[in-house]
């Protein structure tokens, strides 16, 4: 189920207009309608506004878009298959960097997946996290700092790291970069944590 149909659909279980809706969330009703047919993604951020109006955590908002029900008789099942271009997808703040969120919402998930596409000469910031972290360039080339070393990786190419050791992303201003990684820090939950802005 798209993000647009599970927020009309929120919004209209919480009788609500877009209009109200709106005067709760401080976004556009045109803007709220566009995320609704699909016409627009909203950003992490503008999803946050959103689940506050509604009364929802974002962890919430974002498992039931991300569910993926099955349409068998038995509507219970969950199924198994993210398609292509069918992960939640988001961008922090006016970050550069698109995320595409691809985890499957179980009840107590171990790990979680989320590519990092990464454009062309754009530099992350070093930070620190929680957990472990394993990545599988896809795509194009990638600029890895870890501590004071810095690791160049093409498509083929795998790192693990922990989370605990300062990293960051980059790309070459030749080209973009695409990562695959897989992280037991809970990357949304994260942001909810600490409110922050990439």
């Amino acid at each position: 189920m798209s993000i647009g149909a599970v927020l009309r659909g929120l919004r209209k279980d919480a009788r609500l207009t877009l209009g109200q809706l709106s005067s709760k969330s401080g976004l556009s009703a045109s803007f709220l309608s566009q995320v609704e047919r699909n016409v627009c993604s909203p950003s992490l951020a503008s999803l946050e506004r959103i689940s506050g109006a509604l009364g929802l955590p974002l962890t919430t908002l974002l498992s039931l878009q991300g569910d993926g029900i099955s349409t068998t008789p038995d509507a219970t099942i969950v199924s198994p298959i993210i398609h292509k271009g069918a992960g939640f997808q988001l961008q922090l703040g006016a970050g550069a960097i698109r995320y595409e969120h691809l985890t499957i919402k179980f009840s107590e998930p171990e790990f979680e997946v989320i590519t990092h596409n990464i454009p062309a000469g754009h530099q992350s910031d070093i930070r620190t996290h929680t957990g472990d972290e394993f990545g599988y360039v896809l795509q194009g080339e990638i600029i890895l700092t870890v501590g004071e070393h810095e690791y160049r990786l093409t498509a083929g190419d795998a790192y693990q790291i922990r989370g605990c050791d300062p990293h960051g992303y980059g790309a070459p201003k030749e080209s973009p970069g695409e990562v695959l990684v897989v992280s037991t820090r809970k990357f949304i939950e994260w942001y909810e944590t600490t409110g922050t802005k990439h």
